[in-house]
């Protein structure tokens, strides 16, 4: 963590790097500006948060007070990580949710595909043994990932002895922003 104080020894920025599922090492930066006198005690009146180069948050402060009491409730416990919810699309394909980024599951004949490996590797885990309950025996031989969306290697090498399926652009873009039949994408990816 780096930190900048101005001459009047006022916060004027900290720098730190934070892991991010997607990013990996992700910089963030916090600017603070504007310092005000709230009734004996200097507080910045417009923070600025920076995540990766983009802002995240700009806050106005109108009041501050010093020494107040508050009692601030957790949260009821949110669902785990490794919740997996499996929804029966069509036949051969299930949607996999009950996390932050979702995946699809299609069965062909003799396999099947993972579209979306999650962002880590407890959850990656927990799609694996989902699809593999909804297909018992056939074994997950493809994994497809579509930007932006990249999960880090941790999370795909998972998917053991998996062929990551490179598409040739040429014949998925037409399917792009359309509702497509099982039969249709498998006809385009070739299998």
């Amino acid at each position: 963590m780096i930190g900048a104080l101005t001459a009047d020894h006022l916060v004027e920025k900290v720098e730190t790097w934070v892991d991010n599922e997607v990013l990996g090492d992700m910089h963030v930066e916090v600017i603070y500006s504007d310092y005000k006198d709230f009734g004996g005690f200097k507080f910045p009146t417009r923070i600025v948060q920076k995540q990766g180069g983009h802002p995240v948050l700009d806050l106005t402060v109108t009041d501050a007070k010093s020494n107040v009491s508050l009692e601030v409730a957790a949260p009821e416990g949110a669902p785990p990580t490794t919740q997996v919810i499996s929804e029966k699309i069509a036949d051969g394909a299930w949607y996999l949710t009950g996390g932050r980024h979702h995946s699809v599951a299609l069965e062909f004949v003799d396999h099947l595909v993972v579209v979306e490996a999650p962002l880590n590797e407890e959850r990656s885990n927990a799609v694996i043994a989902e699809v593999r309950k909804s297909a018992p025996g056939k074994p997950v031989r493809y994994l497809i990932n579509t930007p932006p969306a990249v999960p880090p290697p941790a999370a795909v090498n998972l998917y053991e002895n998996i062929e990551r399926l490179k598409l040739d652009v040429d014949r998925i873009v037409p399917l792009h922003g359309r509702i497509v039949r099982l039969e249709d994408l498998k006809k385009t990816i070739g299998k």
